[in-house]
């Protein structure tokens, strides 16, 4: 494991010279480092222990230090409307890639379909232009895209859509105009009391959209993470069916999480560690016997 981190460390620092990364690649790099301190730490090795964590330091960019945004700007300038054009969610979540995707579930009964997939993203003349609206992470040759500072490009190619005034953009969405209204008269009511009753949104997130063209494109929810499989005991032991233990069969990590309803982040981390110590500790003992 501290070789691949190893490894890993050196591949990071290979890519982050060679291109323009996102700003939020170094806490890859900076994750191989503290895998590295931490198992050197498991071990008692305190020198190498130091010398990763030091590493990181060397690395770690001064906003994650100070535990500011790395982007530097929490305002969102869109929202979010179901097929009806309603609003249906926080678009604020913790993590729009789980607890932000699941308001996408919504099956609506009375058209045999999902009542927000797709969803529409909707901001203004003033939102598109703060920052880019998409940010890739697939770094494969050939793959990997680069989104515009401006949202221009995509404007071009057709992900962003303009529409000059409320009813040309109801028209491209397939909505009723007087829904739509309905629906940005409300959130630009609540951004000015800076106050989102409807879905707990943080105020410091919120934005009017009312100066045109406005800009919407068609979203979907994407799966970002799994953390099936199979169940164990608190000694990480694999279980059967009836609740028994398979012997030698251990599991650690995100292997049959016990956060496996929620993205964790940091936290998966921490299971890795302790989940793994105790499997560890559990097979050694099972081989010496």
């Amino acid at each position: 494991a501290e070789e691949a981190n190893r490894k890993g460390a050196v591949a990071d620092l290979a890519y982050l010279k060679q291109t323009a990364a996102p700003d939020y690649y170094p806490m890859y790099l900076i994750h191989n480092y503290q895998f590295l301190a931490s198992s050197a730490a498991m071990e008692g090795r305190s020198a190498a222990a130091i010398d990763a964590l030091r590493t990181a330091l060397k690395y770690m960019p001064e906003a994650m230090l100070l535990g500011t945004p790395l982007r530097g700007d929490v305002a969102m300038p869109w929202i979010v409307l179901d097929k009806r054009g309603r609003r249906f969610m926080n678009e604020y979540d913790p993590y729009v890639q789980d607890t932000g995707a699941r308001p996408f579930a919504r099956y609506d009964a009375q058209v045999q379909d999902y009542a927000a997939m797709p969803a529409w993203l909707l901001a203004d003349a003033d939102g598109v232009a703060r920052y880019p609206f998409g940010r890739p992470t697939s770094h494969e040759r050939g793959i990997a895209y680069a989104w515009s500072q401006d949202n221009t490009k995509e404007l071009e190619l057709g992900i962003l859509r303009r529409a000059s005034d409320l009813g040309e953009l109801a028209r491209a969405m397939g909505l009723a105009e007087a829904a739509l209204a309905t629906s940005l008269a409300r959130w630009n009511a609540a951004c000015a009391a800076a106050c989102d009753y409807d879905w707990g949104r943080p105020p410091t997130s919120m934005l009017p959209i009312a100066k045109p063209p406005f800009v919407f494109a068609p979203v979907w929810p994407v799966v970002s993470n799994t953390q099936g499989g199979p169940v164990h005991d608190a000694a990480q032991r694999i279980l059967r069916p009836d609740g028994t233990a398979i012997t030698r069969l251990y599991a650690a990590g995100e292997m049959g999480s016990v956060f496996g309803h929620l993205y964790m982040s940091g936290g998966n981390i921490a299971e890795c560690f302790v989940g793994g110590r105790i499997a560890g500790v559990g097979a050694a003992r099972e081989a010496a016997h």
